[in-house]
């Protein structure tokens, strides 16, 4: 985010001097600047009041108000600003508490270049927290029409969690069930309703299709249960139950019920709240991708200065040494070995997070740098064969899935294939992009893709069906595998540009 050209300062300060030399510094950044100078709670509510602000700066210590006191006040005025404190002196423990309170950043008076970075990157955290916070109450709209939507369809639904315990059920499933939700929240409804008469033990848990579901991580289509109604007469249902799962990980599922023979008349509306499942499952991802995204650069840009910074100071103290203080020389050395070190932990875990070269150079360039880095940390032969990094271009989405996709196959790899090779092919033919990693390791039965050791199988294939693409794995015993995943194409950048005029 580039800093704004206007920026409109509320300076709690009672030195017309200091004051003076805070201003000189901001306007060698912001050619337009506001600033309004308050020393006390009742001005400082004044100006709040008056007109919106992009940062505070605060002076730590003033005669009859602190920063401590202007940041409570900004708390209690439900004011989501920016807040930087200035002073003198203060020590560590001051300064650790007032960021602990909220604030964004301690600069130090002698040190006011620091100032500008400083409030650069506390807009660019508050424009990140803002758009969290309205991703949560999109979440929370999206959540509220889907319980909506649920509630409308014409199916019994219910939903539990990983271990089959009761997590929603909309009116059509109390109808059929003739429980309420409160009666059956919290409880394994399996033991409750798979029975065949109210007196007698519950069925055979294995053939419960919500709990093969959770177990097997596959979707159980059933023609023809019995469930029992609180009342005790049977109901003869069908019912789908579909697995959910997260980061590779089965979290819950929900069922799909209906009275034999009513299928058809609400397989459209199914279908729908299926859809519209995908959708809040593909906006939680990309939510999460951004926040990689967020604490990636941070820790590259911010995090990466402040060590360069260390390494220079420490190269300016060893140059003015005494040439006969070799203790101290050799402590500069290990110093400056362990800044290089924690800079290049930086930089892997900045890459690991949100590889920099997919967003600047693209998927090719990405997968490149990907599988030296892999090779070479693993000791595994590494290869790429991809058509040209212009006939690879695709929107974010799918540019991300596709990496991500890549370095889960390539994460499997290392932990349990034992293999020497690895080739990695990206192609694109008309409408789709193609991945295909192959790998000469010890194999496995495909058939046990659905179980809880493969959730990272399981999480490729559902990164690729929320995007309309599919996945085939291909492997036995002693023969290597290899994972092919199909994307289908998005808009380009150019595209994009293109459509827009």
């Amino acid at each position: 985010m580039s800093p704004p050209v206007r920026l409109h300062v509320l300076l709690v300060e009672d030195s017309p001097d200091d004051a003076d030399l805070i201003l000189l510094e901001l306007e060698m950044h912001w050619p337009d600047l506001v600033v309004q100078r308050v020393d006390n709670a009742a001005a400082m509510r004044t100006a709040l009041a008056a007109q919106p602000w992009d940062v505070v700066i605060s002076d730590y210590h003033l005669p009859r108000f602190s920063a401590t006191a202007a940041l409570e006040l900004l708390h209690e005025l439900g004011c989501d600003l920016p807040f930087i404190a200035v002073s003198g002196f203060v020590g560590e423990e001051s300064a650790a508490a007032l960021i602990k309170a909220g604030a964004s950043d301690f600069v130090v008076k002698d040190n006011l270049p620091r100032l500008q970075p400083a409030i650069e990157r506390a807009l660019r955290e508050a424009a990140i927290r803002r758009d969290h916070e309205r991703a949560q109450e999109a979440l929370r709209l999206s959540e509220k029409r889907l319980r909506a939507i649920t509630n409308a369809v014409g199916e019994g639904l219910f939903a539990t969690d990983a271990h089959g315990a009761l997590l929603w059920m909309n009116p059509e499933a109390e109808r059929l069930l003739g429980w309420t939700e409160q009666e059956l929240l919290g409880k394994q409804i399996h033991f409750i309703i798979h029975r065949p008469a109210a007196d007698a033990p519950p069925s055979d848990p294995t053939c419960c299709g919500t709990l093969l579901a959770l177990r097997s991580g596959q979707t159980q289509r059933i023609d023809d249960d019995i469930y029992l109604h609180k009342d005790g007469t049977p109901v003869p249902v069908s019912f789908v139950a579909t697995p959910l799962i997260e980061d590779g990980r089965i979290v819950g599922a929900v069922s799909a019920a209906q009275p034999i023979g009513a299928r058809k008349r609400v397989q459209q509306e199914l279908l729908d709240a299926r859809r519209r499942s995908q959708e809040l499952s593909a906006h939680l991802q990309s939510v999460r991708e951004e926040e990689r995204t967020h604490i990636a650069r941070e820790l590259h840009d911010e995090l990466g200065q402040l060590l360069t910074a260390i390494k220079m100071d420490a190269a300016w103290l060893r140059a003015r040494l005494p040439a006969d203080a070799e203790a101290l020389h050799d402590k500069l050395t290990d110093m400056k070995h362990l800044i290089d070190d924690t800079v290049d932990w930086v930089r892997r875990m900045s890459s690991e997070l949100r590889p920099v070269m997919l967003d600047d150079l693209g998927l090719r360039d990405a997968v490149e740098w990907f599988l030296e880095g892999f090779g070479h940390r693993n000791g595994i032969d590494c290869r790429l064969e991809a058509a040209a990094a212009e006939d690879l271009q695709t929107d974010k989405p799918r540019a991300t899935a596709a990496f991500r996709i890549i370095q889960e196959c390539l994460t499997n790899i290392a932990r349990h294939a034992a293999a020497r090779r690895v080739l990695v092919t990206l192609e694109r033919d008309t409408d789709a992009i193609e991945i295909a990693v192959s790998d000469n390791g010890k194999g496995f039965d495909p058939a046990t893709a659905g179980t809880r050791s493969s959730f990272g199988l399981l999480g490729i294939r559902e990164r690729a069906e929320a995007l309309g693409g599919s996945s085939e794995i291909r492997s036995a015993p002693g023969h290597g595998t290899t994972i092919t995943v199909r994307l289908p194409l998005g808009k380009t950048a150019h595209q994009d540009k293109d459509q827009a005029r």
